[in-house]
Formats: C-alpha cells, structure tokens, sequence
C-alpha cells in the first residue's frame, strides 16, 4: 500500500536522476577531470543497478529467533523465488561496488590534491 508506493516513488526517482548523472558523464568535460569521470561513470552504473534492483525486491525482513525471514512481494515475485533472489544478490554485489567506488574516489581526491591530476592509466 503506501509502503510500496513510497518504495517504487524513491526507486523511480533515484533510477531517473542517477542515469541523469550517468548522461552527464559522456558529455565533453575538461581535460583535467576526464580520469575522474571514469569512477563516476561507475558509481551511476552501480547505483542505477541498486535502485533497478530495488525496485524489483520489494522486501520485508522479519527477524526470527537466531535467523531472518526475506519475504518479498515486489514484481520479481511473478517471476519466483529465484528471481527475487537474483535481484536481491544483484543488489547486495551494486551496494558493495558503489562502497569500494566511493573509497576509491576518496583516494583519487586525495590524490589529485597532493600530486595535481591523475592519469586514467592509475585509475
């Protein structure tokens, strides 16, 4: 009910504007940011998986005990349980490349300013 349309709201929202991010990445930029525009081009393709895999996992987890209960009731579920879980493990790996991008983008900020700008080959 109100859950899942504020779900599908934000998932859409972030979908949009995320592949907006992703657009401005492939439009000419200055030459001393083309390196750094290829970790941007990663984190939108991550995040733009993410918000594709939340919108299709729309999940409850209810804690049981020792162990989690997954229930999911987002359009995967037409599909079956594999898919929901296929979209939830493709979910789980975007989350962990947009964390290791953002560590590393944090590192190429460091790096630029102590040494200047950094090459696409040290990317």
């Amino acid at each position: 009910p109100i859950e899942a349309l504020l779900h599908i709201t934000i998932t859409c929202s972030s979908i949009l504007l995320n592949g907006l991010v992703l657009y401005a990445t492939f439009l000419p930029s200055p030459k001393s940011t083309r390196s750094y525009t290829i970790l941007m081009r990663i984190q939108a393709l991550a995040d733009v998986t993410t918000s594709v895999a939340f919108l299709a996992t729309i999940q409850r987890t209810i804690p049981c005990a020792w162990s989690f209960i997954l229930v999911q009731y987002g359009p995967c579920s037409l599909f079956g349980g594999t898919a929901c879980y296929t979209f939830y493990a493709l979910m789980i790996a975007a989350s962990t490349v947009a964390f290791a991008n953002l560590l590393l983008c944090m590192g190429a900020r460091f790096w630029m300013l102590r040494f200047g700008s950094i090459s696409p080959q040290r990317i």
